[in-house]
């Protein structure tokens, strides 16, 4: 699929955008959260909520250097942010399992709009010489 350039450079400052926005929120709400946490499962929760804050920035990262390791950093994102969403509603809101998995459902489809995004943005305009 052949993108625009225009388009291109949009996808790949709205990741940024959100990964940046994730990262911030990740790791400060999970810092901020960690003192609160009394039982295993909000401990995890706050664990992987930080863990996809860390991720976010590893995928900003990987994206211009150390490329080898984007398919980790991107895998870690998405897994983290799955974790982290569908536990957050049933350890912290007492929903039930089934609106967990709802939520990781939905978690999968947004976090990998997000790295698709990136990817289509940073690397299209990269194989073709655009970035530099």
């Amino acid at each position: 699929m052949i993108l625009h350039p225009i388009l291109r450079r949009a996808f790949a400052a709205v990741a940024a955008i959100l990964l940046l926005a994730l990262a911030w929120t990740g790791i400060l709400g999970g810092v901020d959260q960690w003192p609160q946490s009394s039982t295993v499962a909000q401990r995890s929760q706050t664990a992987s909520q930080i863990a996809y804050g860390v991720f976010a920035l590893l995928m900003l990262l990987t994206a211009f250097t150390w490329r080898r390791w984007q398919p980790i950093a991107e895998l870690g994102f998405v897994a983290c942010s799955v974790v982290a969403a569908s536990l957050a509603t049933v350890v912290w809101g007492g929903a039930s399992v089934g609106i967990g998995a709802v939520t990781a459902l939905a978690t999968v489809a947004i976090a990998g709009l997000i790295v698709w995004m990136l990817r289509a943005g940073i690397h299209a305009s990269v194989k073709r010489g655009e970035l530099r």
